[in-house]
């Protein structure tokens, strides 16, 4: 069914898992100063979740003999709860904001987040329904959140540094 995925999913788990502790370990060694920055400590969690997702939904894809219809379930409810927690840390961070021009700004950063979250919910109805169609759309969603919890990992380095 999906076994041609397997190693392109081995290879987004490795990488989430091991992208996933170095993130942990940089943070862990500046929590003084994360814990000291207004909203740092919400922002800090988001590459944390956007790069733990991406290892959950690898694990998912490579559980053996599973229908399209248990995968596209575990895809689409993994994904929902990705979109709550960042809708959350989202709402909590953009409304922490008393500045009009770090509410705009941040508002780009929402979109994002919300289109990548969306994209991995619905990868995981199209699986239902089309079967390789929503692996494929997962696989950008998997693509785009490497990007986005990179950049928020290098964001959060540049701001403890300034």
């Amino acid at each position: 069914m999906y076994s041609e995925w397997h190693d392109l999913f081995m290879a987004t788990a490795g990488a989430s898992g091991a992208l996933l502790g170095l993130i942990f370990v940089a943070l862990s060694i500046s929590v003084s100063k994360i814990i000291a920055i207004e909203n740092l400590t919400a922002i800090a969690l988001q590459p944390i979740h956007q790069i733990l997702a991406i290892l959950i939904l690898s694990i998912f894809m490579l559980f053996p003999h599973q229908s399209f219809t248990v995968l596209g379930i575990e895809i689409f409810v993994t994904g929902s709860v990705i979109w709550l927690i960042t809708f959350v840390s989202d709402l909590h961070i953009y409304r922490s904001f008393s500045d009009a021009a770090k509410k705009k700004s941040y508002m780009t950063n929402i979109v994002i987040s919300q289109g990548i979250t969306i994209l991995i919910m619905a990868a995981g109805i199209i699986i239902i329904t089309s079967g390789q169609l929503g692996i494929k759309m997962l696989v950008f969603g998997i693509i785009f959140s490497f990007i986005k919890g990179v950049i928020n990992s290098w964001a959060i380095l540049i701001e403890l540094n300034r």
